[in-house]
């Protein structure tokens, strides 16, 4: 997988390098980049090899973040700053002949290439994950009421990649969490994790009475090679507001208070306006062509737009472009009797999706309307998904409505 996101980060860096030496010769305002010299080259080489690089160093490479949670994103971002101000300094100090105007398109669409790359080959790592491929093997070490609520976790987030194959409890448990996991009861967790090949251990909290305990177990798991997770008990908690500090020997887990959102707004929709603005100015020709094909298909119209519920739980109306026959809400109720089900219809193979439908959403090419949410500050393009109101209504009366609601997780 690694191997595969990295040939995605040469591709998207290498279409904004050509963009950048064709597109201001095309632009009045921008001033054209001389002929491709051998230096200009080489300054191209350069970044790509340093992007690289340092992509690596700030861990865009590591399994534990590609294609989870927002780290990733900013480690790309992160990467792609110290590599312009890197060179920058270096084409400055040897009067390297640049173009300023090929190093900074180069340097935003890299920036957005980058980023634009790694969505997609999410969006295709979490198929993939859904169908059970990519995954990790997981042994859960805990009382059986922590191991059951952290393999529920796991296999109710298939995105994540772990997969619960075995759990490790005291003589005095039932030795499995559930029907569906097939667990031999062991003698000591080093023979459980080398008999149930896992590549991953994780450990509850409340499991280790004290640190001599935690530091046996990573001695005895050294030759193994097998990564360990600790779960303490704290969920429902935002990513920015933990912070896990050594002190003294201790692992310190520091949680801060709720700060306003108002204070930390400005920042993302700054982000979030810019993100959109680039987004929509690159791939308008693309968008055009999608709701022309959608048009073409049955002289419906392009886009679809759908009650979703948003901050604070405040309905909006998201934008999509259409999937379906121009009549999918009133063919509902057919095959609602038809097949029946209650609550949120879902069929594998709804027959009101049509053949243009069923290629965008494999590639989730769907979404992209999404960008107008954006602008109007009804999403963000990072953020949770907005959830339908019959979903909502499933929720308990604390749910997660202070989040903005995002393009995807």
């Amino acid at each position: 997988m690694l191997a595969a996101v990295t040939v995605v980060d040469i591709i998207g860096f290498s279409l904004a390098v050509i963009v950048a030496w064709a597109l201001p010769g095309s632009i009045p305002l921008l001033s054209p980049v001389p002929y491709i010299r051998p230096v200009v080259m080489g300054f191209a080489i350069a970044q790509l090899f340093i992007l690289l690089l340092l992509l690596k160093l700030v861990g865009a490479y590591d399994l534990r973040d590609v294609s989870v949670g927002s780290r990733e994103y900013r480690s790309v971002i992160h990467s792609q700053a110290l590599t312009a101000g890197l060179l920058g300094v270096i084409a400055y100090l040897f009067n390297i002949p640049i173009s300023r105007t090929y190093f900074i398109v180069s340097t935003v669409l890299g920036t957005f290439f980058l980023l634009l790359g790694r969505f997609f080959f999410r969006r295709v790592i979490h198929r993939f994950r859904r169908e059970g491929r990519f995954m990790r093997r997981v042994l859960i070490a805990g009382s059986p009421i922590r191991a059951a609520a952290i393999a529920d976790a796991f296999e109710s987030r298939p995105w994540l990649g772990l997969m619960p194959v075995a759990t490790f409890l005291s003589a005095d448990h039932l030795p499995s969490v559930n029907d569906a996991t097939d667990t031999p009861e062991f003698k000591n967790l080093a023979k459980a994790v080398r008999d149930s090949d896992v590549e991953i251990l994780v450990i509850a909290d409340g499991f280790l009475e004290d640190s001599a305990e935690f530091l046996n177990i990573s001695w005895a798991l050294e030759s193994l090679h097998v990564s360990l997770i600790v779960m303490p008990s704290l969920g429902d908690i935002a990513q920015d507001r933990i912070h896990a500090r050594p002190v003294a020997g201790l692992p310190f887990v520091w949680i801060e208070q709720p700060r306003s959102a108002k204070a930390l707004s400005w920042g993302k929709r700054v982000f979030d306006i810019a993100g959109a603005s680039l987004g929509t100015l690159v791939l308008s020709p693309f968008l055009l062509l999608i709701a022309y094909l959608i048009k073409k298909h049955d002289g419906g119209p392009a886009f679809f737009s759908q009650t979703r519920i948003g901050r604070d739980g405040h309905p909006f109306q998201l934008h999509k472009f259409r999937t379906m026959v121009p009549n999918a809400e009133a063919l509902r109720a057919q095959l609602v009797a038809e097949h029946g089900g209650e609550g949120l219809f879902k069929m594998a193979d709804d027959p009101r999706v049509t053949p243009v439908g069923r290629f965008l959403r494999r590639h989730s090419l769907d979404e992209f309307p999404q960008l107008l949410n954006v602008f109007k500050g009804e999403m963000s393009l990072v953020g949770p998904r907005p959830a339908l109101p019959e979903e909502v209504a499933t929720y308990s009366e604390k749910g997660p409505f202070g989040l903005e609601r995002g393009l995807g997780a």
